[in-house]
């Protein structure tokens, strides 16, 4: 699966992109929920329909997902949103995958500890291991 990007291109250290594996899928089989650190936000990449891409299919009904994200700190708040969600589509290899995409503010204190993730009225709950290796 392809992973969005938004960072512009440098050279420097700043530049990295770390993934984190959240071991996380959306209910309803439309695939694994995708984490990064950026250096100025964090992103989740959420899955939420596709299908072939030759193929006409209905834009996936959001509304009715219900879907909300929040990412955790330590002490108990959230990190802040940075925009509002982006309903984006990935083709690869003849295959669509319907995403909406979070991005969160990178804070210089208080690291994510851990991810909600509502789908239909339903809470799914992850810790994020950020501790690089």
């Amino acid at each position: 699966m392809l992973f969005l990007a938004l960072t512009p291109g440098r050279s420097d250290d700043q530049s990295k992109i770390i993934h984190y594996d959240l071991n996380l899928d959306v209910p309803g089989g439309y695939g694994a929920v995708l984490f990064s650190e950026q250096p100025t936000i964090y992103v989740f990449q959420v899955p939420v329909g596709g299908g072939p891409s030759l193929e006409k299919r209905p834009v996936p009904d959001l509304e009715s997902l219900g879907l909300q994200v929040w990412l955790l700190k330590a002490d108990g708040t959230t990190i802040p949103r940075d925009s509002q969600p982006a309903s984006i589509t990935i083709g690869n290899a003849g295959g669509d995958t319907d995403c909406v995409i979070y991005t969160f503010t990178k804070l210089p204190a208080g690291k994510p500890v851990g991810v909600v993730l509502r789908v239909k009225g339903k809470l799914y709950c992850r810790e994020i291991n950020v501790e690089r290796k």
